[in-house]
Parts: structure tokens; sequence; C-alpha cells
């Protein structure tokens, strides 16, 4: 049986990978802790179901969390300089506290379960938008 590599995300002060690692929302809160100074932060293609509250810095300015599990993404709301946000493929039906990343200029949103933009509208610097692939009605 092969065992699992040691958790090493490749960190610096700027930038936190932990893409790829099969990581739940609790075992993201223990490894993020000792990288408070990542300003971008990818998660992708983990098993997360909600955004780790406690680790998620309000100096993150990009935060990719696309192809994960996501039903909560409430920790987003405390991060006003936020300006990339990529949510892609998980499982959104609503994101209402976007409307509180008022940097945001970059949202993917494809493949999730949206049913309108509310959230969105808004989003006075947003100039790139993927709402692809949901259920959006006109």
């Amino acid at each position: 049986m092969l065992k699992k590599p040691k958790l090493r995300p490749s960190c610096d002060d700027a930038v936190c990978n932990l893409s790829h690692r099969d990581l739940t929302t609790e075992a993201c809160e223990r490894a993020l802790g000792g990288f408070r100074a990542a300003r971008r932060l990818d998660l992708s293609r983990n098993q997360l179901t909600a955004l780790p509250h406690k680790t998620l810095e309000s100096h993150l300015v990009e935060l990719h969390v696309g192809f994960n599990c996501l039903r909560d993404i409430q920790a987003v709301a405390g991060l006003a300089h936020l300006q990339v946000l990529d949510l892609s493929y998980n499982k959104l039906d609503h994101v209402d506290v976007l409307v509180y990343c008022s940097a945001l200029q970059t949202l993917k949103l494809q493949g999730n379960r949206l049913t309108n933009s509310r959230g969105i509208d808004g989003l006075k610097q947003l100039h790139d938008l993927d709402l692809s692939d949901n259920i959006i009605e006109a």
C-alpha cells in the first residue's frame, strides 16, 4: 500500500498552493495555520465542503477553490481585498455573500447550481465573470 506523502505545500510569503491534496475543510484549517502571509491561495481540487473560516486572511487578493464540494462560502465575507475568486465546479446554489467582496475583478462560478445572480449584481469592479453550466433562468 502506498503512503500519502506528508503535507508540504509550496508556499512563500505571497503564494500558498495546497491544490490536489484531498484536503477536507478541517484538514485545510490545520494546514493553513502556518501560512498567514499568503496573498494568493490555491485550494482547488480537494474535498472542501465549506471555506475554512478561521484561516482565510483578510489580505488575500486571489483565492482558487474550484473543483471541490463547496456548499458554504460565508468565509469570503471578510475578504475585502479579494480580486480573483474561482468557485467553479462546486455545489453552490447561492452566492449572496459575494456582495461583501467589492474589489472582485474576476469571478468564476461555472458548473454550480445557481438559479440567480444575487450577490453579483453590485460588484462594480467585476470585469470577468463566468456563470456557464448553471441553471440560471432569464
